[in-house]
This record gives structure tokens, C-alpha cells and sequence, in this order.
């Protein structure tokens, strides 16, 4: 009996391989075996190689029969292949099978195995948000960089392209299965918990190379229903870093949206379960393996690192500004794009130094983007600025209006032309329209006035001091302003 040997828990490419090959030779299901070796195991050759086994097959002298797996039933296989499920892989290329010999209705509502595809599914999709949420969570203690947790189901893998994007910081995921890294520059796997105690350099595997190819990508665009019933920042956030919604998602690294001050709920009551159960799989609430430190080499670019782990399973508790004030600037640029937040570059140190002088500080005030994703053309091995597109700003404009529901703000700064134009609908020039206090249509305020990198193009320091001047004046506008209305209340 043939058996394919998959190279680790969600092995996808090898065991669409082999399916492939297995079906279209018509060998039947039950003449197959599958089996995950374990990280030591995987070292070997074979293994490496994706397994010769995935595309040797018994019916060598027979002619292959050709066939198509639905797009719909392949995006349901690279979900439920993440459930910690022994036949996953059995059930799935039981489907397949049944496809390549036209045995398969995909519109049976009682179909036993679609049935049991659709329930895996739906456990690793649960699980997936849920885990999402909880890594935004850890995201936002901003000075840890290692998170203990223990999933139901082997989802880490597949979810650590959106948790790149959501923290661009050094991290560290630890689970009973598996380990991810990302140093900042590149992802590394590794073995978890239940394998080995102390990790060292040699064992992290990038990224995309020898066996973590080929592996599933969990992507959950958004819908206008998620959108709208998002209730927190933390719930628009981890919705927005799977938005499709233009082409600038492409060549962009990340979706930078905005940032607040958060803080923290208590944290587990006393006799909040902490599992220290065996195995490698857990209840999927995030509790600790252990309550001791990220011990061992921290990987490549790390070494020697010691860190205190993060509990997960804290909820986050997401705050609207202190003094009521959003800032709306155009778009992320290339350091903003890099480091997942916006105005971390230049025009970000001089409306720091803005903010001061006007009274604020960042803490205190929201600040986003028009448009979520960087728009640029590259000269010379640099990414250079392009302004953002009519289809780019009104495709973000849904998390624009988002923002503003969650935070309600009491006064809306809008930095730049293209801020302007988003939120008031209609051409703006700065020079008409800023340093006075308009009404939103939707009974809030707002404030025009330039964007700081305006200031860093001017040709001559007279210009720059009279500009940054009128600046820092807009700003205390707002301040005023936001006085008045609170005295008034």
C-alpha cells in the first residue's frame, strides 16, 4: 500500500502532489496511507524532496485520466488540511478522487464527505479569527516579542503572513507544534514545544524554502457587513490586512492603518485555566505551556535574546483619542510601509515636533491615512512616493468612515489635498480652505491644513519657519477649538 510522507502538519504542496497524481492514475482511496513525519524526520532527504512517494503511483502503465478540482473545493482543502484532524488528508483526496471520476456534486447539501469538509472548515476558520484577535492583543503590548499559545488546530503556519503584516516588529510565536520567528527581514519556522525544549539557530528553516513550500496562506477579505459591525480599532485592523479592495495591496508590504493609545484589561481572574496538558495541540484559548521565559537561541539575527513571554487571553481595550482629535494624512510611505505604522518617517518627526508645539502629544491624538497601502514606482533601487489614485482613495474610504464610527471624534485635522478630498467628497485646494473650523455631514468637524511633508520640500529655511509656524498655528486651532467644546459640555 502506498504511503505519502508529508514533511509537517500542513504540507499542502506535497499532498496536492500527490493527490493530483494518485487520482489521476485512479488509484482509490483506501489504497493510500498518510503520514506527517515528525521535525527530526524531516531532515531526510526524502522528506525534503516533498517525497518521491507523492508521485509515484500503482498505475504507472495506465493512461492518467486529466481532470479539474474546482477553485472553490481547492480553497476548502487548504483550510481544512490546518484541522487537527488524522484524516484530513484522507477525506481530501477522497474528494478529489471522487472528482476525477465524475462521482462528486458539489451542490449535495448532504454529501457525508463535503459534509465533514465543511465542518473542518468552519473549525479552522473560527479558530483562525480567534487567534487573529489574540495576536492583535500581543501586538499591542509593543515591548514583548515572544507569545505562548496553544491552538486547537495547526493554524500558525498559515496565518503568519497576516501576523508579518499586522506587527512588523521582531516576534515570536511559541506553540506545542510549531515555532515562527520573524526577525524583522525574513519568517523562520521551527519545531514547537512538544519537540524540542531549547531551540537552537540551526533548526529555524526560512520561509518559503525546502519544506515550507508550498504550505496554505489564510486570506479573509473583508465584506461591508464585517466591516460595519466591527466595534474596536483592533477588530477594523485585523480585517484591514486582508483588504483586496485595490491594487495597492500588491506591491505594498503591509496595510498601515491607524494608530491610538490602547491599553489592557485585568488579567486572568484567579483560576483562569493555564494548560500544561501533553500533546501538541491545546483548547485554543491561548493559555501558557509554561510560565517561564522564551529560552534558547532567539534565531538568526537574534541570538541570546532572553524575553519574558506574554500572556495571551488579556482582551484589548481599544480607546479613541484623549483630546477627541483625529489626524488624516494621505497615505503610508516607505518607512511607514515597513514598519506598519503611519508617520514614522520624516514628515512624521516634524509633525511630532508640531504636535508639541501646539500642546498635544501622539498619545493623545488618532492618526491615519486617507489611503491604507504605499503607492510607489522604484528609481535606482528606491521606492519613491506616487500619489494615491481616485480608485485607491475611494476604495479605502470604507475604512476611513469605519474609523470615524469607532472613534468618534470630536474634530477631524485632515493633513494634505488628498485627506481633504476623501473626507469632504469633493476637490480641495489647501490655500482656500485651511485654518478655519468646517462641519462634516455627519454632525462632526473638521480642519484643513497642510501635510508635514510639505514643509520638508520647501526650497529655503525662511519658508520653512514661516510655514512650520502657520502649521503649528492650525494645530492650535484645533486645540482651542476642542477646549471650547469641552467646556461647553
Amino acid at each position: 500500500m502506498p504511503e505519502i510522507v508529508l514533511a509537517h502538519q500542513v504540507d499542502f504542496g506535497t499532498w496536492r502532489q500527490a493527490a493530483r497524481a494518485h487520482a489521476g492514475a485512479g488509484t482509490p482511496p483506501d489504497d493510500l496511507t498518510w503520514r506527517v513525519v515528525r521535525f527530526d524526520e524531516a531532515s531526510d532527504p526524502a522528506a525534503q524532496r516533498g517525497q518521491a512517494a507523492a508521485v509515484d503511483t500503482d498505475g504507472a502503465g495506465r493512461e492518467a485520466t486529466h481532470f479539474a478540482v474546482p477553485r472553490v473545493l481547492m480553497q476548502c482543502f487548504e483550510r481544512a488540511i490546518q484541522a487537527h484532524d488524522p484524516q484530513r488528508f484522507a477525506l481530501a483526496y477522497r474528494l478529489v478522487y471522487r472528482v476525477a471520476q465524475g462521482q462528486l456534486d458539489l451542490r449535495d447539501d448532504q454529501d457525508a464527505d463535503l459534509l465533514a469538509l465543511h465542518s473542518l472548515v468552519a473549525g479552522v476558520d473560527a479558530e483562525t479569527r480567534a487567534f487573529r484577535t489574540e495576536f492583535s492583543a500581543f501586538t499591542a503590548t509593543q515591548a514583548q516579542r515572544c507569545w505562548l499559545y496553544r491552538p486547537r488546530n495547526y493554524i500558525v503556519e498559515a496565518n503568519a503572513a497576516f501576523c508579518v503584516a499586522r506587527n512588523a516588529r521582531i516576534w515570536e510565536i511559541r506553540t506545542p507544534y510549531r515555532r515562527a520567528l520573524w526577525n524583522g527581514k525574513k519568517l523562520f519556522f521551527g519545531p514547537g514545544d512538544s519537540e524540542v525544549e531549547r531551540i537552537v539557530t540551526a533548526q529555524w528553516q526560512v520561509s518559503g524554502h525546502g519544506l515550507w513550500h508550498g504550505y496554505p496562506h489564510t486570506v479573509m477579505p473583508p465584506s461591508l457587513e464585517d466591516v460595519h459591525a466591527a466595534g474596536t480599532l483592533a477588530e477594523l485592523g485585523d480585517l484591514a490586512m486582508d483588504c483586496r479592495a485595490c491594487s495597492l495591496w500588491q506591491p505594498a508590504s503591509r496595510t498601515v492603518f491607524g494608530v491610538t493609545r490602547t491599553d489592557f484589561g485585568p488579567d486572568q481572574p484567579d483560576g483562569a485555566a493555564v494548560s500544561d496538558a501533553e500533546g501538541d495541540i491545546g483548547d485554543g484559548q491561548g493559555h501558557l505551556t509554561r510560565q517561564d521565559q522564551c529560552r534558547g537561541d532567539r534565531g538568526p539575527g537574534l541570538e541570546g535574546e532572553v524575553e519574558q513571554p506574554v500572556p495571551p487571553g488579556r482582551p484589548i481595550r481599544q480607546e479613541g483619542p484623549v483630546s477627541g482629535l483625529m489626524l488624516v494624512g494621505e497615505q503610508p510611505g516607505d518607512q511607514e510601509d515597513l514598519a506598519g505604522q503611519p508617520f514614522v518617517g520624516p514628515a512624521g518627526q516634524v509633525l511630532d515636533t508640531a504636535l508639541a508645539a501646539a500642546g498635544f502629544t501622539r498619545e493623545q491624538v488618532y492618526i491615519t491615512n486617507a489611503v491604507k497601502h504605499f503607492r510607489f514606482m522604484f528609481r535606482s533601487g528606491r521606492r519613491l512616493h506616487q500619489k494615491p489614485g481616485e480608485d485607491s482613495i475611494q476604495a479605502c474610504r470604507i475604512w476611513l468612515e469605519a474609523e470615524r464610527r469607532v472613534l468618534k471624534p470630536t474634530l477631524i485635522v485632515m493633513l494634505g489635498a488628498t485627506a481633504a478630498s476623501s473626507l469632504l467628497r469633493r476637490s480641495v485646494t489647501i490655500s482656500r480652505e485651511r485654518s478655519r473650523i468646517l462641519a462634516l455631514e455627519d454632525g462632526t468637524n473638521g480642519l484643513v491644513t497642510v501635510h508635514p511633508s510639505y514643509l520638508l520640500r520647501l526650497p529655503d529655511e525662511e519658508s520653512r519657519q514661516r510655514e512650520k509656524a502657520r502649521f503649528i498655528s492650525d494645530l492650535k486651532l484645533a486645540r482651542e477649538f476642542l477646549a471650547q467644546k469641552a467646556r461647553a459640555e
